[in-house]
């Protein structure tokens, strides 16, 4: 379904894991809805056990990218 990355969050200076959505999947209305609801979701869920989501963003090549605590 996607990728993930270790990056670097230049505004707050810390390593960030994306998780980055494969471009054919993010093609598919019913997979790209999941993932955003893994967004919606995930960010509602403040615990020391559930990884932090902080954002969600659009890639350049058209896919979509959930941005998250790096562990």
């Amino acid at each position: 379904m996607g990728r993930v990355y270790e990056a670097l969050d230049m505004v707050e200076k810390r390593n960030v894991a994306l998780k980055i959505l494969h471009p054919d999947v993010a093609t598919d209305s019913i997979s790209l809805e999941r993932f955003k609801r893994e967004f919606e979701v995930s960010r509602y869920l403040p615990h020391n056990h559930i990884v932090e989501v902080t954002d969600f963003q659009p890639t350049h090549d058209g896919s979509y990218a959930l941005v998250m605590e790096f562990l």
